[in-house]
């Protein structure tokens, strides 16, 4: 327990193995040190990883954490953290999530929770602030992240994987609603660890030490949110798609993998194009008052719109519906630079080392090392022609990139 407000006073740790759960010794002390949310989480893995620790090592944690602002009324204060050992980079990640599961671990009673060890079958874990309940989550192996949380509907803090996931893709993301923790492939640990979905829920709400002062600064911080022209209005009416115009002026809209600050066509995929053909509704990380979400229609469903770094050239508002369908589980921001990359490749190499730096650079984001995904794009660029291989030099280069890691 604790005698600090803001928070439940507990965390805890869940034994994938044994499938068995227990409170991790987290004091007072520790939560003035690290607040919440990454900090915390970099403190419980310092004292828990060993020199060479993989990812995919059954001793790697995974940690959820919230903040001490999490679940008590204050606004955008609802964001939680996956951390783990990384498959990408083989170091501490921390991803970053809007969806609401934060929130219902909170209301369940915990302030984080501890992913450790290996389950042997896929499995659900079902937390409540009454009990933690391991389902057999076999049925729901393979499905989408959209289809699995269509199954788990009747649950409240749904955080899952795809079968990028579950085939452990190096980028892999976890969803929460329609949110995602996308960075590091923590969804590669999950699907490592045979976690397929998380779900959380709970009536608890955290202690405050001045509940009135507190909504009060509340009132005057969305007051402020709102009023401001960014978030108050730009935001809110034109999504993150608002900021395309500006960047294009100021020549950052990053073209061709950054080989150009501008581009010809921006205004087809501009924010005020957007809101007029294609918006529907607002929407909103959980917790935000700043609702820069865009709900659109794709073929009579509404679903959610494109940010800022997935749009495409032509307008075409489908990275939520192909990408998340056939490369679920992945960022769309990542499929679109694995699918464009190879077609890009030509004007890429106009302004690198010619061969050589495009090896590095996909040696650099497969840990260094040529991975079969990585191979399969090289082959495929060199069948159309875009780059030359033999064996030796990729082997050659392959064998450098090992020497310096």
């Amino acid at each position: 327990m604790t005698e600090l407000k803001g928070y439940m006073g507990r965390v805890l740790m869940v034994d994938l193995t044994n499938q068995t759960f227990s409170d991790f010794p987290w004091t007072d002390e520790d939560r003035k040190r690290t607040l919440g949310g990454k900090i915390m989480a970099a403190d419980i893995l310092l004292n828990h990883i060993k020199p060479g620790m993989k990812a995919f090592d059954e001793d790697n944690w995974i940690v959820v954490t919230t903040g001490p602002l999490t679940g008590c009324g204050c606004p955008n204060t609802a964001r939680f953290n996956i951390s783990t050992v990384s498959p990408l980079t083989e170091i501490v990640t921390s991803s970053n999530c809007g969806g609401d599961f934060g929130f219902m671990l909170k209301r369940a009673g915990f302030d984080a929770v501890i992913f450790t060890g290996r389950s042997e079958k896929p499995v659900t874990v079902h937390i409540t602030e009454h009990d933690v309940e391991f389902q057999n989550a076999e049925e729901l192996w393979g499905l989408t992240t959209g289809e699995t949380q269509e199954k788990l509907i009747h649950y409240k803090g749904r955080l899952v994987i795809g079968p990028a996931g579950e085939n452990k893709v190096l980028y892999a993301c976890v969803f929460s609603n329609e949110r995602t923790a996308g960075r590091g492939g923590v969804g590669a640990v999950f699907g490592d660890k045979k976690l397929k979905a998380v779900t959380a829920f709970g009536t608890k709400i955290p202690e405050k030490t001045k509940p009135e002062k507190l909504k009060t600064l509340n009132r005057k911080w969305t007051e402020v949110l709102q009023k401001h022209p960014l978030t108050g209005r730009q935001l809110p009416k034109l999504g993150t798609a608002g900021l395309i115009a500006p960047m294009q002026a100021h020549s950052i809209l990053a073209t061709k993998n950054f080989s150009a600050g501008r581009f010809d066509g921006f205004e087809k995929v501009s924010g005020e194009v957007l809101a007029e053909n294609h918006l529907v509704s607002n929407g909103a990380c959980t917790g935000c008052v700043i609702r820069c979400a865009r709900r659109v229609n794709v073929d009579g469903k509404i679903v959610k719109g494109p940010e800022l770094e997935t749009l495409d050239c032509s307008a075409r508002i489908f990275s939520t519906t192909i990408l998340k369908r056939y490369l679920n589980g992945i960022t769309s921001l990542t499929s679109l630079v694995w699918i464009l990359f190879p077609l890009q490749a030509p004007s890429l190499l106009q302004w690198s080392l010619p061969k050589k730096a495009f090896m590095i650079s996909v040696c650099d984001s497969a840990k260094r090392t040529i991975s079969p995904q990585c191979l399969r794009i090289l082959l495929t660029a060199a069948a159309r022609g875009i780059i030359s291989l033999t064996a030796r030099s990729v082997w050659q280069r392959n064998s450098a990139a090992r020497n310096m890691r």
